[in-house]
C-alpha cells in the first residue's frame, strides 16, 4: 500500500485520543525497497488510551515481503548472515576472525552472496510467488463481538466507506505488485553488481573501499525488505534530505524510532552500529552514489 494511505490510517486511529485522554498511539513505519511512497505500518495504542480501553490493541500492515521471502523469519541478506560481509574484510581482519575460531571459506562466502540474490530473484521474479499486502488487526473479544453484531444488524453490507458506485473499488491507493516487483529486481541487480565490482578491486580493500562496500551491503538489506530506514543514520539523515523546521519534530522522530513495536523486525547488528558510531560523514564517492540511487 502507498504511504499516504498508511498515514491516513494512522491519523484516523490517532484521532481516537481526546483532550480528556490525550494518550497517543505509537506508529512505526517500515519503508519498502527504500521507497518513501510504499511502506508497512505498525500501530500500538497507548495502554490508557481510549482506543485500548475500547478493545483495539494492535494493527500491522505487511508488504508482500512477508509472504514472498519469509522463511522462519530468515530473509535474504539478513543480519544473521555475515558471510557476504566477510568479502569486505582485508587479509588481516580475516586472519583475526580465523584466530577467533570463526571458520569460513571465501569461495563459500561468494556462493552465499549468490544464493541470497537467487532467493530475491525467486521471490520477485515470478508472478506465481507474488502476494498482496496483508492487514492484521488485534482486538478484544468484546469489541469483535460488537463488530459482528453491528454488521449483522445492517444485514452484512459491502465494505464501501467512500460509498462508491462500483463496489469493487478500493478506498485507498495501491501499487500493482508486478510493477513493484520489477522495481525491486532492478534495484537489487544494480546494487549487487556494484558490490561485486567493489570487492573485486583488490585482495585488500582500502578503508574508503570497505566503507563504500558496507554502505552498498546495507542498501541491499534495505532493498529486499520492509526496513525501518530511519534507524540507519548513514542513509536516512543524509545531507540531501530537507532539514526539520523545529527541534520538537526532530525529538519526536527520535522518540518514534526508539520504539520497536514488532519483535519480529530485524534490528541493526553490532557491526553496523559500530560503523554508524564512527561517523555520519560519507566520502565523496559514497555521497555521489547515494544521491543517484
Amino acid at each position: 500500500m502507498k504511504s499516504c494511505c498508511m498515514d491516513r490510517l494512522a491519523n484516523a486511529i490517532q484521532k481516537i485520543a481526546t483532550d480528556d485522554n490525550p494518550v497517543r498511539s505509537k506508529a512505526s513505519s517500515f519503508y519498502f525497497c527504500l521507497l518513501s511512497d510504499a511502506k508497512g505500518l505498525t500501530i500500538v495504542p497507548g495502554k490508557t488510551s481510549v482506543a485500548r480501553q475500547g478493545g483495539f490493541t494492535y494493527l500491522q500492515c505487511y508488504c508482500q515481503i512477508k509472504n514472498n521471502l519469509d522463511a522462519h523469519k530468515y530473509y535474504p541478506f539478513s543480519d544473521n548472515e555475515r558471510f557476504s560481509e566477510i568479502l569486505i574484510l582485508n587479509t588481516e581482519e580475516r586472519d583475526k576472525l580465523r584466530g577467533s575460531r570463526h571458520l569460513f571459506d571465501l569461495f563459500q562466502c561468494r556462493i552465499s552472496l549468490l544464493r541470497n540474490l537467487l532467493r530475491v530473484e525467486s521471490g520477485y521474479g515470478s508472478s506465481e510467488t507474488s502476494n498482496r499486502s496483508r492487514l492484521e488487526i488485534r482486538t478484544s473479544l468484546v469489541l469483535y463481538g460488537e463488530m459482528l453484531s453491528q454488521l449483522e444488524a445492517e444485514n452484512w453490507p459491502d465494505i464501501n466507506p467512500l460509498h462508491l458506485k462500483d463496489s469493487d473499488s478500493k478506498p485507498y491507493f495501491v501499487f500493482e505488485t508486478a510493477s513493484l516487483n520489477r522495481y525491486v529486481l532492478n534495484r537489487i541487480h544494480t546494487l549487487a553488481r556494484f558490490f561485486q565490482e567493489i570487492v573485486s578491486i583488490a585482495e585488500d580493500l582500502t578503508l574508503a573501499q570497505q566503507k563504500l562496500a558496507r554502505t552498498v551491503m546495507r542498501l541491499l538489506k534495505c532493498v529486499v525488505n520492509s526496513y525501518p530506514i530511519e534507524r540507519v543514520g548513514l542513509l536516512w539523515k543524509s545531507v540531501y534530505r530537507p532539514k526539520k523546521l523545529n527541534a520538537s519534530n526532530t525529538d519526536n522522530l527520535a522518540g518514534e524510532v526508539d520504539q520497536d513495536t514488532d519483535e519480529d523486525d530485524d534490528v541493526l547488528p553490532e557491526i553496523e552500529l559500530g560503523d554508524q558510531r564512527k561517523g555520519n560523514s560519507l566520502l565523496a564517492n559514497e555521497q555521489l552514489f547515494l544521491m543517484h540511487s
